[in-house]
């Protein structure tokens, strides 16, 4: 499934019903679940939003897009 029209940012279909079923009522962890299955955790882990903090990179600006 493509998170936002041409974006090429795609999640699998059926893991995004399982996180969208997990965190129904959590939209943050539903965010959370989204990034670290498509950036992995260690990335996650060494980023932040925006870069800003504590010298961490900022996550690519399309990808916080189609998922925010």
């Amino acid at each position: 499934v493509q998170l936002m029209p041409k974006s090429g940012i795609c999640l699998d279909s059926g893991e995004l019903k399982i996180m969208r079923s997990n965190f129904c009522n959590n939209p943050n962890q539903l965010l959370r679940s989204m990034f670290k299955w498509l950036l992995g955790e260690q990335k996650l882990a060494r980023s932040c939003a925006h870069g800003a903090r504590d010298e961490k990179a900022g996550l690519d600006a399309v990808l916080f897009k189609a998922v925010q």
